[in-house]
């Protein structure tokens, strides 16, 4: 079986030049936890809610000169409420290129299934860009992979 076989084929993606407030919406509203990043259909990125909550520390350290937990503490003192607000709509302001990866662990159109499985696993990823001459043609994720090994069972 192919990747071709399992894969989404309008997978929903981002543009670099879209903001972190934009991607934020889109996982939330798509209940998903990342997607491609695409420049013309050609495949330049990923992003994903671990990408968010790491540009979110490194932010606030950048920033504010500290960790994470003076945001939550800024939260917990009023004074501090508005100041964290302009800090936050700042950062959901960055551009995803600025926060995407860039590396991105990718199989073709014709790999096989089982090469999609060991590049999840070897690379700890939860979805894998599925391209076809450079170009972004679908995704397959661990629960693509599972549901298809049930059908298996049947």
């Amino acid at each position: 079986m192919k990747a071709r076989d399992i894969m989404t084929k309008r997978p929903i993606t981002v543009q670099p030049k879209d903001t972190l407030g934009k991607v934020v919406r889109i996982l939330a509203d798509k209940k998903i936890s990342g997607c491609p990043v695409v420049d013309k259909g050609k495949l330049v990125g990923i992003v994903t809610q671990t990408d968010i909550i790491r540009t979110m520390d490194v932010y606030e350290k950048i920033n504010k000169g500290s960790d994470l937990f003076s945001l939550v503490v800024a939260v917990i003192k009023s004074n501090e409420y508005d100041s964290m607000k302009v800090q936050l709509k700042k950062m959901l302001n960055m551009k995803v290129r600025e926060f995407m990866k860039k590396k991105v662990v990718f199989i073709e159109e014709d790999d096989d299934v089982y090469k999609a499985a060991k590049l999840i696993d070897r690379h700890n990823v939860d979805r894998l860009p599925v391209v076809k001459n450079g170009k972004l043609t679908g995704i397959v994720t661990k629960t693509d992979i599972i549901k298809e090994l049930e059908k298996l069972e049947k």
